[in-house]
């Protein structure tokens, strides 16, 4: 455990080529951008807590109170699964480019599955059997290639496999809501990156949803789910939303829906994390716990490259002043967007 803590703390994430960077660091101080932002850190808190109970059945009362780590994989508390690994992928993808590239985006994930970049624990593990089938189909497909296409085709057999109707292309969606100016334009960026490795139809329904109440909820337009507390069973993708959905619906604050979520377990870790964005969105990056955004594998990396990628696409004059992110309290430092 002493050695998963050291890797935890001191693992970077995969470096970029110098001068590829945005020059800015720093964090909108209210708004849209708080409220994108605490989507893409409430994936990462939501993972980080639910893999307590990742397949762990239903507890007949809720057990789990706190960020403790633990669960199937042995984390330390803070750790997160695969779930946080492709969105961080995705996201720093998102953070070099200003925009959905499908090359380059697979090739990142490639590069979680075959050398553990992406991973605090050096290693991939947890990765689904639908998105291990899509990346060995994808691995085959650049290696024929000699550039990576920006968009790439998703209509093979492969990524539309019965088994890719799982919690892959929502697990890790929030990021695209740094690049969405609209909802039609949420949903849409939301499918593409999802028939990246899910391309059944229950999965895209998951994804168009997702990506709609994200959106929503990033906008300030919170809504109730009407959502059942769902029954235990084997989840699919739409199971999953719903579920998280009650979990929202069923609490007034952050901590409390992503608890209420990973008390249900089963596939806890990824259920947590759903929730983890809508309710991140809903509350904003300020709703999070600070001791769970602190505690979290990375934690200001993560923080620093989530603010990357909503820069980078952040229009000039858009965003007239920031605020570096800190998960802990202290002194904040105003800093005026660039021009």
């Amino acid at each position: 455990m002493a050695a998963s803590i050291a890797i935890c703390a001191r693992r970077p994430l995969p470096a970029r080529p110098a001068g590829d960077a945005p020059a800015c660091t720093t964090m909108p101080d209210h708004g849209a951008h708080d409220r994108i932002l605490g989507a893409i850190i409430g994936l990462v808190v939501g993972d980080a807590v639910g893999t307590s109970l990742e397949r762990h059945p239903r507890p007949a009362a809720p057990v789990l109170s706190d960020m403790i780590g633990g669960g199937p994989f042995g984390l330390p508390p803070g750790g997160w699964t695969d779930d946080t690994s492709m969105a961080l992928g995705l996201l720093d993808s998102i953070a070099l480019h200003g925009r959905l590239h499908d090359g380059d985006i697979v090739g990142r994930w490639l590069a979680w599955a075959d050398t553990g970049a992406y991973s605090h624990t050096h290693t991939c593990f947890a990765i689904g059997t639908q998105t291990r089938r899509a990346l060995t189909y994808w691995r085959g497909y650049l290696q024929r290639r000699r550039r990576p296409a920006e968009k790439l085709p998703t209509r093979a057999p492969e990524l539309r496999h019965a088994q890719a109707s799982g919690n892959g292309g929502i697990m890790r969606l929030a990021p695209v809501l740094c690049l969405a100016g609209s909802e039609d334009e949420a949903i849409a960026l939301g499918l593409r990156q999802c028939r990246l490795t899910h391309g059944d139809r229950h999965a895209l329904a998951a994804a168009r949803l997702l990506s709609r109440h994200l959106f929503r909820e990033s906008r300030g337009h919170a809504r109730t789910y009407n959502s059942p507390r769902p029954a235990p069973r084997e989840q699919g993708a739409l199971d999953t939303l719903l579920a998280a959905c009650w979990a929202v619906d069923a609490t007034s604050h952050f901590r409390d829906a992503v608890l209420a979520a990973a008390n249900l377990g089963e596939q806890a870790g990824t259920l947590a994390a759903v929730t983890g964005q809508i309710a991140g969105a809903r509350y904003g990056l300020s709703g999070i716990p600070g001791e769970w955004r602190a505690r979290i594998c990375w934690s200001d990396r993560i923080h620093r490259l989530a603010v990357r990628a909503v820069m980078a696409t952040c229009r000039p004059g858009a965003c007239p002043s920031f605020v570096v992110p800190s998960p802990v309290p202290g002194p904040r430092r105003i800093i005026a967007a660039p021009r």
